[in-house]
């Protein structure tokens, strides 16, 4: 892993409710602990795996208007606290955090983003912002947020909305989304097997990105919902959710429980005994190809990588037995499944035999962002090589 350099992020206070026809994306999800509140700040939590994944994967849909993009190099996000906008307790945790996430998803493809049909429609698209790296550290830190971690929903790839069935998007970015690691989608028909781990990471209230390693799956169901005990709030509708075993995108989250409960005059957070049920409700990933390969079977979606060739990873469990994951040259975080090797000869042509492991090749160069970017043959990570000229265009 790179060494993680965190800036400021300034946040003003407004302390104010949203104007008329600012009104945030739909949220259908209500607040819920279970058991411990096992909720933390992405840079403060032990493992630098899930670390990553919060920094390169998981991204908050935010309102155009709470992003003041005037320093293209130091973006503002403008947001009132947790404490003003739920009338929280003083003692509860993240009060004095702002509030500017709608919702959360996850990066996974190219430019592509899963979440909650809940969060954004075809109509809504246009409005809507995606974030890398809003992050807040244990002291009130901010990760830098700069232009190039900004992205515009260009179209509404599938959608779905159904209360007892489907509740997915998949929208697709204005740009590649370089240097970041799509999530590997568990695609399996078969349910999750009861007490299987879970690790939630998103924006809960729209508070800066969360990770919470205590889930477990409480009601398999299938083939469309499963239940889980994630500590899961407004904000993470439309998460991700990881095994905690191979780190495969296992749900996405779209409903819950009771929300905050009123203690005197201020309110808590609503607490529920751990591995109950009924949970919060999540859609298995599956569902997503159902959705857009019977209209779109040329998406990259619904292309077979076939036998690890070409396959994201981020530990040697996602791949097929006998493989490794590999992380790509130049780009932290990025794993493809690897097999072992003597030559370029044991490799499908488009990989390339690299300490006796099948690695894929470097591909075509692209201009992006007035700067000049390689990527490997699979389409899985890009890296800068040439810095154009100020105003110039790329050779």
């Amino acid at each position: 892993m790179s060494r993680i350099h965190w800036c400021w992020v300034v946040v003003w206070a407004l302390g104010c409710a949203p104007e008329a026809g600012d009104a945030p994306l739909a949220q259908r999800h209500d607040p819920v602990i279970y058991g411990d509140d096992n909720r933390l700040d992405v840079p403060v939590h032990p493992d630098p795996a899930w670390q990553a994944v919060g920094r390169d994967t998981v991204v908050a849909l935010m309102s155009p208007r709470v992003l003041d993009t005037r320093d293209p190099d130091r973006v503002r996000v403008r947001a009132a606290t947790l404490r003003d906008t739920q009338a929280l307790c003083p003692d509860e945790r993240f009060v004095d955090q702002p509030v500017a996430a709608d919702c959360s998803g996850t990066l996974v493809g190219a430019d592509r983003v899963l979440t909650a049909g809940h969060c954004v429609d075809g109509a809504t698209c246009d409005d809507l912002r995606v974030v890398f790296g809003w992050h807040q550290t244990a002291d009130g830190a901010f990760g830098q947020i700069t232009a190039d971690d900004i992205y515009r929903c260009v179209e509404v790839e599938a959608w779905s909305l159904d209360e007892r069935g489907a509740d997915l998007a998949l929208i697709r970015l204005d740009r590649v989304a370089a240097g970041r690691t799509p999530a590997t989608l568990r695609l399996e028909p078969e349910p999750l097997p009861r007490g299987t781990p879970l690790v939630l990471i998103g924006y809960p209230s729209g508070l800066p990105a969360k990770i919470d390693d205590g889930g477990q799956v409480v009601v398999p169901g299938g083939p469309t919902r499963f239940q889980a005990t994630v500590d899961a709030f407004g904000g993470n509708s439309g998460s991700g959710v990881f095994s905690a075993q191979d780190g495969r995108l296992v749900g996405v989250l779209v409903a819950g429980q009771q929300d905050y409960v009123v203690d005197g005059r201020c309110r808590r957070v609503n607490r529920l005994p751990d591995a109950r049920s009924p949970a919060e409700s999540l859609i298995y990933p599956a569902v997503l190809l159902d959705l857009l390969c019977v209209d779109r079977p040329q998406h990259p979606l619904c292309m077979p990588v076939g036998e690890g060739w070409c396959q994201p990873c981020a530990m040697d469990v996602a791949c097929p037995t006998g493989w490794t994951c590999r992380l790509l040259e130049g780009v932290p975080g990025q794993g493809a499944c690897a097999v072992g090797c003597m030559g370029d000869g044991d490799c499908r042509a488009d990989h390339a035999c690299v300490a006796a492991a099948c690695v894929p090749r470097p591909g075509p160069t692209l201009c992006q962002g007035g700067d000049v970017w390689q990527e490997d043959a699979c389409g899985l990570a890009r890296r800068r090589v040439e810095r154009c000229p100020v105003d110039g265009p790329c050779r």
